[in-house]
């Protein structure tokens, strides 16, 4: 029994060392499992850990993508407002555009205006200066006419007081024998005397002298109409003892035979027979030849001289400066000392009569002219003052058209300033909306990224 106890002991003692080694192995693989495990534990902490990292970032990028797409949002909204804004923008070009062409019109417009004003200043400035100086004219040649009538009224003074004087010698008969002046008053009381011989004839004032000295004394005969006349005269010269007169009765008068032959006035230097250098009425032409039909008128005294010795001393030859050749030889000459100029004297009256009446007839001439020039003067006055005022309204609308011009020039200028700033801001818009499209590209890259990381999580 011992023994067999003894051997089971010694199967259990072989059992339980067995046991112990199952137990010791257990242990090891305990120990084992159990690194093992704390190994799985580390594992699983690490994933769990990597999990929770996991989590944490796909929040973070479900927020980034939140924030992504918002921002995303935000650039479509942006893109649509920059397409709103650039239409508008293009909108307000083309209105400016459309302006700059209104505009243009008006500048164009404008400046034809103040052309065609500018124009018409020029031409009525040109006017007015022509005017004036027409008018400056105007008024010299006014004052001239005025000096000149001036002159003429003076003249006109003297000559009328000249006339008068010589009217006065003339009526008074100054030069003249007493007998001659008693019958010449008394002539309005008989219609038969016709007047002294100086006042019946006359003739040019280069043949005066050579017709005076042929008449001699006879310049102061009496012509009457008839040899009644001629003694009334004579009976009344006796009755006041008046003095003595030479009369020429028209009805018994006769000349003598012409005894200048037609030799003699072909001769050189004769002028001609001296009754056919007078002017007369022809009712006093037998007194005229009486007096002067014998006598030859010579331009000079040598030829004078060679003419009457050629024709025998037989004429009468007188020159124009007063020398006398008598028939038979005898010559006269020399100078009056008193020379009255009978015959000169009418000749005077008549020149001075006409003088005057030019002188009437350029003073009314004159006031005429002055009358149609100050009235032209008034005209071309009230014309100046008419063209200053319209060119004063002309200056007016150029001044008016320059504001419009200058006007519409700024205007232009504001058009261009405005059209470079839109097209500044459009430029801007452009930048900004490329700026956008840069970002929106990152923003897809981000989001395809983000995406990819995701599904490579996963």
């Amino acid at each position: 029994r011992k023994s067999n106890y003894e051997k089971e002991l010694e199967v259990y003692n072989t059992s339980l060392a067995n046991v112990d080694k199952d137990i010791d192995k257990l242990r090891d693989k305990c120990r084992a499992s159990e690194a093992k495990l704390n190994e799985k534990k580390a594992e699983i902490e690490a994933l769990m850990h990597e999990q929770s990292e996991i989590n944490k970032r796909r929040l973070a990028m479900l927020g980034e993508s939140a924030e992504v797409k918002g921002e995303l949002e935000r650039i479509n909204t942006m893109g649509e407002q920059y397409k709103i804004r650039r239409a508008e923008i293009n909108s307000r070009i083309l209105s400016v555009k459309s302006e700059q062409n209104l505009n243009a019109a008006a500048v164009k417009d404008a400046e034809d205006e103040l052309k065609r004003i500018s124009g018409e200043v020029i031409k009525t400035a040109g006017d007015c200066d022509k005017l004036q100086e027409e008018l400056k004219e105007l008024i010299g040649n006014i004052h001239e006419l005025n000096d000149k009538k001036q002159r003429k009224r003076q003249e006109l003074l003297v000559a009328e007081s000249k006339l008068d004087t010589l009217k006065n010698l003339s009526e008074r008969y100054e030069g003249y024998g007493s007998a001659v002046k008693r019958v010449m008053e008394e002539k309005k009381n008989s219609s038969g005397v016709c007047g002294v011989v100086a006042d019946l004839i006359k003739t040019k004032k280069e043949h005066e002298t050579a017709i005076e000295t042929a008449l001699g004394g006879n310049i102061q005969n009496i012509v009457t109409l008839d040899q009644e006349s001629a003694k009334e005269c004579i009976e009344f010269l006796k009755e006041n003892r008046a003095g003595r007169a030479t009369f020429i009765p028209l009805d018994i008068v006769k000349p003598k035979k012409d005894e200048i032959s037609a030799d003699m006035l072909a001769e050189k230097g004769a002028v001609g027979l001296a009754s056919s250098i007078v002017e007369y009425e022809d009712k006093y032409e037998p007194a005229v030849k009486y007096l002067l039909g014998r006598y030859l008128v010579v331009d000079n005294y040598d030829n004078a001289l060679r003419i009457f010795k050629k024709y025998d001393r037989r004429n009468f030859v007188v020159t124009l400066s007063g020398e006398l050749f008598a028939p038979g030889g005898a010559i006269s000459g020399g100078a009056y000392k008193n020379n009255s100029n009978l015959l000169g004297r009418k000749r005077e009256l008549d020149a001075l009569s006409e003088q005057l009446n030019a002188f009437n007839k350029a003073c009314a001439e004159l006031d005429a002219e002055l009358e149609e020039k100050r009235a032209k003067r008034t005209t071309d006055e009230e014309r100046l003052s008419s063209m200053q005022s319209e060119l004063n309204e002309l200056c007016v609308e150029q001044n008016t058209a320059k504001i419009n011009l200058n006007h519409a020039n700024d205007q232009t200028k504001e058009l261009e300033k405005r059209q470079e700033e839109l097209k500044r801001e459009l430029e801007e818009l452009d930048d900004e909306n490329s700026e956008l499209a840069g970002k929106l590209k990152e923003l897809d890259e981000k989001i395809n990224a983000s995406d990819e990381a995701a599904k490579a999580e996963e």
